[in-house]
């Protein structure tokens, strides 16, 4: 199932952190039938979201990053690598197929999201769309700023 990731103000952080758990983990299919969640950070510049997966003991080549009608899912397959004339007593890693779905603003440009993959961590930059940047508005002035400084002129109920 799907997370939702919203544009966060000081007073929406624990809404934001609320969504992302009213949808499940977002866990992960393994070969003996038991989910896992992906462990991932959400952290939020006045630019960009960036999304943190931990993915330890994985080749990039084994990870696929797709963006569907706003949702991103990250998803792949662990290999469980068993070495003939072992034995096994406690495996607590999980193995197998895993997804996790991060529902984006219908506003993100998929050209603009970019992701790198270093040590075990997954990072994916997506950048907020204008509409979801900060506005500061003047005390006394009808026009604003937006939040790269530039002067919105001619808007309404400013």
């Amino acid at each position: 199932m799907a997370e939702l990731l919203v544009p966060a103000r000081p007073t929406d952080r624990a809404r934001l952190m609320d969504l992302l758990g009213a949808y499940g983990n977002g866990g992960t299919s393994t070969s003996n039938g038991h989910s896992a969640p992906v462990a991932v950070d959400v952290r939020e510049t006045e630019k960009e979201f960036l999304l943190s997966f931990d993915l330890p003991g994985m080749r990039e080549e084994e990870i696929s990053i797709e963006l569907e009608q706003n949702v991103l899912t990250v998803s792949g397959t662990r290999l469980k690598q068993e070495q003939p004339g072992q034995c096994f007593h406690r495996i607590e890693r999980h193995f197998g197929q895993f997804a996790r779905s991060i529902g984006l603003p219908s506003e993100v440009r998929q050209a603009d999201i970019q992701a790198s993959y270093d040590a075990g961590v997954l990072e994916i930059s997506v950048p907020k769309p204008e509409a979801l940047k900060p506005t500061k508005i003047e005390i006394g002035k009808r026009a604003a700023v937006d939040g790269n400084g530039k002067r919105l002129v001619g808007k309404k109920g400013l």
